[in-house]
C-alpha cells in the first residue's frame, strides 16, 4: 500500500492491479492541495492507463483526512509575486483545466473515492469524474471568493446544474455540505460508510471489465440511503431559490435581509456575513460565470473561467487576489482590504474586461482544449431526498434545463428573467434535436432496450430522444428531449434504459431533478 511523502517524486502514487488502476494523491502535510507537479503527474498517469490495454477502469483516492482542498494557493502567489511573471498562475491552471477536462471526456470509468475534505481544485478534479463517492467523513465546499477569487475549475458547469439556484448559493457563502447532502443534490453518485471502503476497493480491484453498469452494480452493494440533517440547506430551497435567483448579487442580500426581517432561519443571517465580509468583485465575477455557464457546456465554461482568472493574476482590473492570500493564507490577520470595497462600486463595464482574451501580452495563450466528443458528467439529483413543495414551480430550475421543455409550462411565471423568449426562434442548424411526436421517433436501438413511455396524455411521461449527430452529446440543450406533465403521478410502466445510453441524457435528467414525483421513475434505474 502507499505511504505519505512529501518528495515531489511521490505527490502522486500508483497501486492497484494489470487491469484496475489506482491514483492516490499523497501530499497528507498539505491536505493534498494540488500542486504543479501533481498536475503534470496526474495528467501523464491518466493518459497512460486511458490508453493501455487492459486497463479496464482508474480508482482515485487520496492519503490522509483530506481527499483535496484545491490548488496550492500559497505556491501559486509566491511564485507569481517573487519568481515568475503573473502568467505562471494562469500556466498553473491551463494544465489543471486541462486535466479536468480529460477528466470528464475520459474514455474509461473513473471511480472517486472521497473520504474527506474536498474544496476549490480538488471538487474540479473529482466533480468531472464518473462516480463520485462519498462518505460521512465528507466536506465540500466552494470558498475561493473568500480568498479574492471566484469558484472556477469548471464550477459555473457543475455547480449551474444543481438543483434551482442552489449552485449560487454555494458559489455566493462558502458554505460547507456533507456527504448526505452531496448525494442529494447530486454532487456525489453515492455514499458509502467509510468503514466499507476497503471492501469496496477490494471488490473493484477483482473487476475484470470496463462495463459501467458491473462498475455500478460493485458500487451499489456497498451504497446507503441517507437522510438530510434538520439544518441542512437543501430543505431549505424554497427561501434559496427566492433569493438567489435574482439578477444581481445586491438584490439577492437585499431578498436574504428582508428574509431575516420576516423571521426567517439565522442560517440565513450566516449568509448574509458571509456575502458581506467577501470581495465585492469576487462574488459578482461567480454570479457573472455561473450564470452564463447554464448556456454552456464544459469545454466553454473552462475557457471562459480560464480568460478570467488570467485577468485575476494580472489585476486588471482588482488587486484583491493578492490581498486576500496575503490576509487569509500569509499573514492571517483575516483582514483584507477589498477593492472595490461596496458592491456598487463593481461595474458591468469592469466585469466585461474578465471575459476578453489578454493578447496583447506576448506571454499569454488562450486556452485550447481538444475537440473531444462523447459525454460529461454534470450532477443528478437523488430526487427521493427533496420535496416538491421546496421547488413549487419551474422557475427554479436552471435555464438550460427550462429549455428542455417542450413547450412552455403554465407553471412558468410570465416574466422570467432567466428564460428566453418562447418558443424560440427557428433554427437553421441541421442538427436540431429529434421531434416528439411519438415515441416511434426515438432511435430503434433504444427502444429495443425495452422502453416503455406512458401512451396517456394527461399521465406523467418521460421521453427521451437521442441527439442526432454525436456532436451534440456536450450540448445541454441538444443532448435529450424531455416532455413531461409534472404534476400528475409517474406511470407504472416507466422508462428504461441501460446505464451507457443514459448517461447520454445527463442534462435532461437534470431536468426533471428538483421535481419530486419523477424520483420513483429515475432513481429505480440509475
Amino acid at each position: 500500500m502507499a505511504s505519505g511523502g512529501s518528495d515531489n517524486d511521490n505527490q502522486v502514487l500508483v497501486e492497484g492491479n494489470s487491469r484496475v488502476k489506482v491514483v492516490v494523491l499523497n501530499r497528507p502535510q498539505k491536505y493534498n492541495a494540488l500542486s504543479y507537479q501533481m498536475v503534470l503527474s496526474l495528467t501523464k498517469k491518466l493518459k497512460d492507463f486511458e490508453t493501455k490495454p487492459g486497463v479496464n477502469f482508474v480508482i482515485v483516492k487520496a492519503i490522509g483526512k483530506t481527499f483535496c482542498v484545491g490548488g496550492d494557493v500559497a505556491a501559486y502567489f509566491r511564485y507569481t509575486t517573487t519568481i515568475g511573471h503573473w502568467t505562471f498562475g494562469p500556466q498553473v491552471y491551463r494544465w489543471q483545466l486541462m486535466l479536468n477536462y480529460l477528466i470528464a471526456k475520459y474514455n474509461k470509468p473513473q471511480v472517486f473515492l472521497i473520504n474527506g475534505a474536498l474544496m476549490g481544485g480538488g471538487a474540479g478534479l473529482s466533480m468531472n469524474g464518473r462516480y463520485k463517492i462519498v462518505t460521512e467523513n465528507t466536506v465540500f465546499a466552494m470558498p475561493e471568493a473568500a480568498l479574492g477569487l471566484f469558484p472556477d475549475v469548471g464550477a459555473s458547469y457543475f455547480l449551474s446544474r444543481l438543483p434551482g439556484f442552489f449552485g449560487e448559493y454555494l458559489g455566493l457563502t462558502g458554505t460547507r455540505l456533507d456527504g448526505a447532502d452531496m448525494s442529494a443534490c447530486g454532487l456525489a453518485t453515492h455514499f458509502v460508510l467509510s468503514k466499507d471502503l476497503p471492501l469496496l476497493e477490494k471488490s473493484l480491484y477483482e473487476v475484470d471489465t470496463a462495463d459501467p453498469i458491473i462498475i455500478q452494480g460493485i458500487i451499489a452493494k456497498y451504497a446507503q440511503q441517507t437522510t438530510l440533517k434538520e439544518e441542512s440547506a437543501l430543505r431549505r430551497l424554497d427561501v434559496i431559490n427566492k433569493c438567489f435567483s435574482k439578477q444581481s448579487v445586491e438584490e439577492i442580500l437585499s431578498c436574504l435581509e428582508q428574509q431575516v426581517i420576516s423571521g426567517n432561519e439565522k442560517w440565513i443571517t450566516t449568509a448574509i456575513k458571509s456575502i458581506k465580509t467577501t470581495s465585492p468583485i469576487s462574488l459578482k465575477l461567480f454570479l457573472l460565470s455561473i450564470r452564463k455557464g447554464r448556456t454552456e457546456d464544459l469545454k466553454q465554461c473552462l475557457i471562459r473561467e480560464y480568460r478570467m482568472i488570467s485577468h485575476v493574476f494580472r489585476r486588471t482590473v482588482s488587486n484583491d487576489f493578492y490581498e486576500g492570500v496575503r490576509a487569509k493564507i500569509l499573514d492571517k490577520d483575516n483582514n483584507p482590504k477589498w477593492e472595490p470595497t461596496k458592491l456598487e462600486l463593481v461595474s458591468d463595464e469592469m466585469l466585461d474586461k474578465y471575459l476578453t482574451k489578454l493578447d496583447e501580452d506576448e506571454a499569454w495563450e488562450d486556452l485550447q482544449l481538444p475537440s473531444q466528443h462523447g459525454h460529461t458528467n454534470p450532477p443528478i439529483a437523488k430526487l427521493e431526498l427533496l420535496n416538491l413543495s421546496l421547488c413549487p414551480n419551474l422557475s427554479a430550475l436552471p435555464r438550460h434545463c427550462r429549455l428542455l421543455c417542450r413547450r412552455r409550462h403554465p407553471l412558468l411565471p410570465a416574466q422570467d428573467p432567466l428564460a428566453s423568449p418562447w418558443p424560440p426562434e427557428p433554427s437553421s442548424d441541421s442538427r436540431s434535436p429529434i421531434p416528439l411526436s411519438s415515441p416511434s421517433s426515438l432511435d430503434p436501438q433504444l427502444q429495443e432496450q425495452k422502453t416503455s413511455v406512458a401512451s396517456s396524455p394527461s399521465s406523467t411521461s418521460l421521453v427521451i430522444a437521442p441527439p442526432s449527430t454525436s456532436s451534440d452529446i456536450s450540448s445541454p440543450t441538444r443532448s435529450c428531449i424531455l416532455s413531461f406533465h409534472p404534476l400528475q403521478e409517474p406511470p407504472s410502466n416507466p422508462i428504461r434504459l441501460s446505464v451507457g445510453r443514459l448517461r447520454h441524457c445527463h442534462s435532461s435528467l437534470a431536468a426533471v431533478s428538483s421535481l419530486s414525483n419523477f424520483s420513483s421513475v429515475i432513481e429505480r434505474h440509475l
